[in-house]
């Protein structure tokens, strides 16, 4: 119902940010390079836990993630 465990809501956490991370190298905003650095120096704690349910724990497997997006 209107409840979502813990898990779902840190995995749609999570698939938002991957995709909006994705949409913005896909329009030449940022590059695969800039993945990293928004994955240190811009995603919250909260962020940052919520791509953990994924399997996401640092900056490289962020990477990897958008890269395998396409």
């Amino acid at each position: 119902g209107l409840i979502m465990s813990m898990n779902d809501y840190a995995m749609s956490i999570a698939e938002d940010i991957i995709s909006d991370t994705y949409k913005k190298v896909i329009e030449g905003e940022i590059t695969f390079d800039d993945t990293e650095k928004i994955y240190i120096e811009k995603l919250t704690h909260e962020e940052i836990n919520a791509l953990g349910f994924l399997g996401i724990h640092d900056e490289f497997d962020f990477r990897e993630t958008i890269e395998n997006e396409s």
